[in-house]
């Protein structure tokens, strides 16, 4: 019987297809390890290889997989591109690569969606709609238009049956990521189901334009105070789960310098605005936008800093947040101590790895910027090492550091295009400063005070409860200890060895007792000629068993 029996048709020829495509880029072996080379016919062809004239690289033919696979397999490779702590640097570059290249969907197709989510017809609706679009991508297409009472807005339409397609490849990435767990060394290393789980979640908030409709209030909501950052409006009577429409929000992309330029905008002052804006969000609201690639960051002709697309966002509780704060703190006074301490009090895992190792590559790179200055200090650079130190050192850091991360680095690119001068940790370390002074002002102590006493007192008041549930759990024989033993492979090797060398040695001495026993009780003497010679390499042998045996329990005394 099938594994695959009680799924659906549509999910096994996915599956399959999802097999073929990994089969034409080179993951034939790694597929038969799986035990899954059995759903796809090798012996017709399917693999479909081209001439080439070079062979492609292991990640260029993962990268050019995933294009094939589509959506769920983008999504997953541009999350994948953050996690330096789980791929080598030569994956997470090529994985950056990833771009998805998907005809747009027809007018007509465009209409009937809307009509279908928003129950009226298209011209009931708007005044005018743009049949071009905007901009395409994998999961939705971006319109103009403008509604019957003036407005200008742009209606984004997810793409029909994208949904039903990225919950399919969801599961089978499930089953996959379970596969791998159980029978490879990569599952071994990397938590995959907590990264699937993380990955899923946020790609099904991607899906749900309500949930993109709540993420832009909050921000608009958070930047209320700020007249320099711009947050679009969200028509909630013109949006659902498929479809949402925005206030348009206009600009120049922000890394089009020259027309910047020909406005007379100060691009310093911007780099530091946007700089600031970033900071706001991680480090006071928690809350941030987890894509801040050019497109998605407009600059208007007074400067004023447009911020549009909220499918992907990061969120960062209080502790972590400040223990961010922290990092950047012991980055700029060259404090390897405080970097590996923040970095696991975020709650990076070290699993079987000393601390001492970690701080002592640490304090390696930061050796390299011992007596720089802050503007001699390249912050991405500084993050890549950082990661760089987790791949090697096999600490999984959760998955928002890493978007975290990934963030901070397209901040500080964005920053160096519009100023060659700009250094972000110039502005992270006052930053981060400011905030931890308000973070021990007489205010936020109190608050923290009455969060500690009201968990204390929450605690005893639970605690006779617990007790009581502990003795009757005694009193049953119902009390289970569970023990996790780690690192037990090397002690159980010595055992062995023991054991084993107990073993030998035990046999050495029957043997020599043997041929003495032999020689003296039951060795006729007709037999003399014939077999003395067997009785003395006995002999030899047993002595130099005995010896190789004493010399092994010397040495492994002295280890």
């Amino acid at each position: 019987m099938s594994l695959f029996t009680h799924y659906s048709t549509g999910y096994r020829e996915r599956y399959r297809q999802i097999i073929a495509v990994l089969l034409k880029h080179g993951f034939g072996y790694f597929l038969l390890e799986l035990g899954l080379g059995n759903l796809v016919p090798l012996h017709k062809g399917i693999m479909g290889h081209e001439p080439q004239d070079h062979a492609y690289t292991k990640p260029e033919h993962l990268r050019l997989a995933f294009e094939e696979l589509g959506t769920t397999f983008i999504k997953l490779g541009q999350v994948l591109s953050t996690r330096a702590d789980l791929l080598s640097p030569e994956f997470l570059k090529e994985l950056a690569k990833l771009q998805v290249s998907v005809p747009p969907i027809s007018y007509e197709t465009v209409c009937e969606e809307i009509e279908r989510e928003l129950g009226l017809e298209i011209n009931i609706l708007f005044a005018e709609f743009d049949e071009n679009p905007m901009a395409a991508a994998s999961i939705g297409q971006v319109h103009r238009a403008r509604l019957h009472t003036g407005e200008q807005v742009v209606i984004k339409v997810q793409r029909p049956g994208v949904s039903n397609l990225v919950n399919t490849d969801l599961e089978i990435l499930r089953h996959l990521a379970g596969l791998i767990t159980k029978r490879t060394s990569l599952g071994q290393i990397a938590d995959l189901n907590s990264l699937l789980d993380e990955f899923a979640y946020t790609l099904r908030n991607e899906l749900s334009y309500f949930q993109e409709g709540r993420n832009a209030d909050q921000f608009r909501e958070n930047f209320a105070g700020n007249d320099r950052v711009r947050i679009p409006m969200v028509y909630w009577d013109l949006t659902t789960s498929k479809v949402i429409t925005f206030e348009e929000l206009h600009g120049y992309n922000i890394t089009e310098v020259d027309k910047l330029d020909e406005r007379g905008i100060d691009r310093h002052r911007l780099a530091a605005e946007c700089t600031m804006a970033y900071m706001k969000m991680v480090f006071e609201d928690g809350f941030f936008h987890a894509d801040p690639h050019p497109g998605n960051i407009l600059v208007e002709e007074d400067g004023h800093i447009n911020l549009i697309d909220f499918g992907m966002v990061g969120h960062l509780d209080e502790e972590t947040r400040e223990q961010l704060m922290y990092l950047f703190l012991a980055v700029a006074a060259n404090d390897a101590d405080g970097v590996v301490e923040a970095t696991l009090n975020m709650g990076a895992s070290a699993g079987n790895v000393k601390r001492e190792d970690i701080k002592k590559d640490i304090k390696l790179f930061l050796a390299r910027y011992y007596g720089l200055s802050l503007k001699e200090i390249n912050m991405a650079h500084v993050i890549n090492e950082i990661m760089n130190v987790a791949y090697n050192r096999r600490l999984r850091l959760p998955a928002n550091l890493s978007v975290l991360g990934k963030t901070m680095l397209m901040c500080e690119g964005l920053g160096r295009q519009l100023d060659p001068e700009f250094n972000l940790l110039e502005v992270i370390v006052p930053y981060a400063k400011r905030m931890l002074v308000k973070q021990y002002s007489p205010e936020r102590i109190w608050r923290k005070t009455v969060k500690t006493a009201y968990q204390v007192v929450r605690l005893m008041t639970r605690m006779p409860e617990q007790l009581t549930k502990l003795m009757y759990r005694l009193q049953d024989n119902n009390f289970v200890i569970g023990m996790d033993f780690r690192n037990t492979e090397n002690i159980i090797h010595e055992m062995n060895s023991m054991v084993n060398r107990m073993s030998l040695s035990i046999l050495a001495a029957a043997f020599i007792l043997s041929l003495s026993l032999i020689l003296t009780v039951a060795f006729p003497q007709e037999w003399q000629n014939v077999l003395a010679w067997f009785f003395a390499l006995g002999f030899v042998m047993a002595s130099l068993l005995g010896i190789t045996l004493i010399i092994s329990i010397w040495r492994s005394g002295r280890r």
